[in-house]
Order: structure tokens, then sequence, then C-alpha cells
């Protein structure tokens, strides 16, 4: 099956059209990390998805694994690109950087 790239929109739907195409290469790990440390697209919200709400399977970012439905997770979702809106295993969102000193 082949899937066009998006020709139109925003520089984010391209650049997760990017990460997309490219998940599960080693270095594109390094790449998501910058985009989830809140530098990028700035203050990066979160809320918990219950159970009950995960009524679809998403792909976590973190590992390029099933979230299966029925299963509790975070989202996330960059202040200054909601576009980029992504669903998380808690643990992965919790091990997707380094802690920083403060």
């Amino acid at each position: 099956m082949w899937l066009e790239t998006p020709t139109s929109g925003s520089l984010c739907l391209q650049l997760s059209w990017l990460a997309f195409l490219l998940r599960g290469h080693s270095w594109v790990n390094s790449v998501t990390k910058d985009l989830w440390d809140g530098e990028l697209y700035g203050p990066i919200e979160t809320r918990r998805i219950q159970p009950y709400e995960a009524r679809k399977t998403y792909i976590c970012p973190g590992c390029q694994q099933d979230i299966p439905q029925g299963m509790g997770h975070l989202v996330a979702v960059p202040q200054d690109a909601p576009d980029l809106r992504r669903h998380w295993h808690h643990q992965c969102w919790q091990r997707r950087t380094p802690q920083r000193l403060s």
C-alpha cells in the first residue's frame, strides 16, 4: 500500500508525517526527545486518560508499541502545536528524557 506524503498543511503536520514514516529507526528517538522536552513547541500539557475513556488503539511514540483500547494512558499536547498531540504509556512518558536538575 502506497501512502502519499501531505503536500499542504502546517509544518507540524509534515514533521508528524515524517516521524510516522521513520518510526522504529534509532535516530528518530533523539528527534522526538527534543520535541517533547518543552523547548521546541512550548510547555507540554498532559492529561490522564482513564481505561473507560480509551476507546481506540494508539501507538506510543516512546516505545512504538500499541496502547490497546481500554488501557489507561496519557495524552501529551505541545502548547504551541496542538496538532502534534500524542498518546503515551505512563512509563514511556516518565522515561522520555533524563530528569533535569533545577
